[in-house]
């Protein structure tokens, strides 16, 4: 086993560690909580008096004793209606008494002279949210077993670029809402928001993204939803640029690979009743990558959507899928087609599924409102139609994406401040055509990756 691997495994180790360190602290939290509660009741039970505050979200306080006090006229003393009431006197509502027993006509009140003024609604409301994540990942090219052994012996041969095969990322996340009753009649909403990805080790991964998600009321517990979403040019690898089947005494080229996506997608979402929700989404992307792979340029229809279905109260499962279809520019020179181009038609179809399953504890137990555990799959079939000699990387290729995921999010813990922390593992198979023997694409694209995290969220 190499050493590159060996080091990985280590880090992805080191990981996971720390992010069950920050799980004890919940914990242990918890248990202080519990126990902080405990002395709470006996001293409630020990002294009427005293009262048990919350130490929960959502837990009501232990009720208090009540003391009630009644006190009784003096005689000789005069006492007005309000008085007299208000401490247990009987009393006409429209005379009161003199010290000698005489009737007095009682003072009207004064008459209002004007309404309390009505408090006017805001026309838009601003919030946000500033998070921060800060995550390692220990395959962030991913890279094929095969690459990483050979990064490993050469790890300054022109095909990598980079520091380090695994990383440490942060990445922080502002997000500013703008709701508003007033636009449109209905609610509405605009959420902006901003993330980066910075990269300790190899700052030529750095990256960030920009997205717009407008909401609006429907008809009955349901809204519209529109979302527009960019991601400017960001490093994938250095590839291999040559014409296929080229003989091997050329030397090898190795230029920059790296692409920008634009996506924009309807959907409609709706409540059915308390425990079941839908939501249907028709999506387009684009994506552009840099001149020497232009080819590789693809348009993506998308359509699909989820059912989320709460069996009770504190679970919920949801299942998701989505149908793409992806046309490839599969050319890069002025008159040619698909047909007549060189080059290789990366268009592919593809399914995906998820299923999630979240789980909410009471009371935020052990310090955690809700725990999530999720399962993808995806399938990739590649569509080109070229023969198999002049496009032997897309001709009967299938890959195939596994993924797993464990995530747990805290309760509120210093004002509105919550903990995020979690675990992915991904895998991705592939096959196509040419595979005979030793010589297959899955030497060159398939890849595991290990990912954890831990994030703060600060709502203002």
């Amino acid at each position: 086993m190499s050493p590159e691997r060996n080091r990985r495994r280590v880090a992805t180790l080191v990981g996971v560690v720390a992010m069950l360190f920050v799980a004890a602290i919940f914990v242990g939290a918890g248990v202080a909580g519990v126990a902080l509660a405990g002395s709470g009741t006996a001293l409630a039970e020990s002294d009427p008096g005293v009262g048990q505050l919350p130490l929960t979200e959502g837990a009501a306080p232990t009720p208090t004793s009540e003391v009630a006090l009644r006190l009784e006229p003096l005689s000789g003393v005069p006492q007005s209606s309000s008085v007299a009431q208000s401490f247990g006197g009987a009393q006409s509502p429209s005379v009161a008494q003199s010290s000698d027993g005489a009737q007095m006509p009682k003072e009207a009140p004064p008459k209002k002279t004007a309404k309390k003024s009505k408090k006017k609604r805001p026309f838009v409301t601003v919030s946000g949210t500033f998070a921060l994540e800060f995550i390692y990942d220990d395959n962030i090219i991913h890279y094929s077993d095969d690459d990483l052994d050979q990064f490993s012996s050469e790890p300054n041969s022109g095909k990598f670029r980079i520091e380090s095969a695994d990383d440490f990322i942060v990445r922080p996340r502002l997000d500013l809402t703008f709701e508003s009753r007033e636009l449109t009649g209905k609610p509405f909403s605009a959420r902006l928001r901003y993330s980066s990805w910075r990269y300790v080790e190899n700052g030529i991964k750095n990256n960030e993204s920009y997205s717009v998600l407008l909401k609006h009321s429907g008809f009955a517990r349901d809204n519209f939803q529109l979302s527009l979403y960019y991601a400017p040019m960001s490093y994938l690898r250095h590839f291999l640029d040559r014409p296929p089947m080229t003989p091997g005494s050329e030397p090898s080229q190795y230029t920059r690979f790296s692409y920008a996506s634009n996506t924009a997608s309807l959907a409609w979402w709706k409540k059915w009743t308390n425990r079941v929700d839908t939501k249907l989404t028709l999506g387009r992307s684009a994506r552009y990558y840099n001149r020497p792979f232009m080819e590789n340029d693809n348009w993506e229809w998308r359509i699909g959507g989820y059912v989320a279905w709460k069996p009770h109260p504190r679970l919920k499962t949801q299942f998701e899928y989505f149908y793409s279809d992806v046309e490839a520019r599969a050319l890069d020179t002025v008159g040619e087609t698909v047909e007549t181009s060189d080059d290789g038609d990366a268009s592919y179809e593809r399914d995906s599924y998820d299923l999630s399953l979240t789980f909410s504890p009471k009371g935020g137990m052990l310090k955690v409102s809700s725990l999530s555990l999720s399962g993808q799959y995806q399938a990739y079939y590649f569509t080109s139609a070229k023969p198999y000699f002049e496009d032997p990387y897309h001709v009967g290729r299938k890959d195939q994406v596994y993924r797993m995921e464990l995530s747990a999010r805290s309760v509120k813990l210093y004002g509105p401040v919550r903990l995020e922390s979690g675990y992915r593992y991904t895998e991705r198979t592939s096959s196509a055509a040419f595979d005979s023997g030793d010589a297959s694409i899955g030497e060159d694209k398939d890849y595991t990756d290990n990912r954890v995290w831990l994030g703060v969220e600060y709502p203002f």
